[in-house]
């Protein structure tokens, strides 16, 4: 017999990820629809990088989703809801989040020993001299044309 799920899988944790996030929220039952956000936001300067919700009662009913932020984002607010009246949920949450600033993906390099960066975020900066750079669209090397013209 299939089953249906209502889990979300969003994202992938990378061994650079950290879990910011994991708790399990329970709703009772009650004469209403419950209805709850959870809002999760990553500490310093983690952008969040992976988000799974994991519905933990045998029917997997519940209602799950993404209402604001999410992957690549600072902050990520999640919707929960039960099924109908008389229904309450249990969800499992788990928010990953990756620092922009652990080294990984950089390269700040001198450049012939001049002490000019060389370098890109996550890669995107030239690995040779006298190519553009991500903080510079001239490249600012001793032998650039450009370089102490007014």
């Amino acid at each position: 017999m299939p089953m249906e799920s209502n889990d979300i899988r969003l994202g992938f944790a990378t061994p650079y990820s950290k879990k910011i996030y994991s708790a399990i929220k329970i709703a009772n039952p009650a004469l209403w629809q419950r209805e709850d956000d959870v809002l999760i936001s990553s500490p310093n300067h983690e952008l969040i990088d992976a988000v799974y919700i994991t519905d933990l009662r045998p029917e997997k009913d519940g209602i799950s989703y993404i209402e604001a932020g999410g992957i690549g984002s600072k902050t990520v607010t999640i919707a929960l809801k039960s099924p109908s009246l008389l229904r309450g949920y249990k969800f499992a949450i788990e928010v990953y989040a990756q620092s922009l600033h652990h080294g990984y993906g950089t390269n700040i390099l001198p450049v012939q020993g001049a002490g000019y960066p060389r370098a890109g975020l996550s890669g995107y900066g030239s690995q040779y001299p006298g190519y553009p750079t991500a903080y510079s669209p001239v490249g600012v090397y001793p032998n650039s044309p450009i370089v102490g013209k007014k």
